[in-house]
C-alpha cells in the first residue's frame, strides 16, 4: 500500500500572520515550513513541533530548494517587506511552478501594478479591513 505525501506549504515570514497561517495549515494535515531571517520570530509558534522552522532568507533559492520547493502546493509570502514578498512569490511562481502562491502586500495602490496579471493571488490587508468596516457599518 503506498502512502500519500502531505502537501507541502512554505510561508516566508513568522511573524503573527505567517505563524497564524503555518497552524492552521498544519491542523488541515498538511506539511509545514516556515522559513524567516530573525530566529525570534518562531516564538509566534510557541512549541509546535509539527512545523519545522529554518532560519534563513526565503529570497534565497538554494534556501527554497533546501526546503522542497520543488513539491510545495502552497507558498506564503508574509515577510514584512511588500517588494520582497512579490519578488519571492514571483520567483516562486515562475521558476519552481508552485500551484498555488501567495503574497501579502501592505501598501496596494504602489504595488498592485506588480502582482495585477500575474498568477500570484495577493492578500491586501488594508483593503480587507476597509471591506469588513463597511460590512460592519452598513448592518
Amino acid at each position: 500500500m503506498k502512502i500519500k505525501q502531505k502537501d507541502l506549504a512554505i510561508i516566508a515570514g513568522c511573524g503573527n500572520m505567517g505563524a497564524s497561517i503555518a497552524f492552521m495549515l498544519s491542523e488541515q494535515g498538511k506539511d509545514v515550513k516556515i522559513i524567516d531571517m530573525d530566529r525570534d520570530s518562531f516564538q509566534n509558534l510557541g512549541n509546535h513541533l509539527e512545523i519545522e522552522k529554518l532560519e534563513a532568507d526565503a529570497a534565497d533559492i538554494d534556501i527554497l530548494k533546501q526546503c522542497g520547493i520543488e513539491r510545495a502546493a502552497i507558498f506564503l509570502a508574509a515577510t514584512g517587506s511588500d517588494r520582497t514578498n512579490i519578488m519571492i512569490a514571483e520567483i516562486v511562481k515562475q521558476v519552481f511552478k508552485v500551484q498555488k502562491v501567495v503574497a501579502r502586500i501592505y501598501d496596494y495602490k504602489a504595488n498592485e501594478q506588480f502582482v495585477d496579471g500575474s498568477e500570484i493571488i495577493p492578500i491586501y490587508p488594508y483593503l480587507l479591513t476597509v471591506q469588513e468596516l463597511e460590512r460592519c457599518f452598513n448592518e
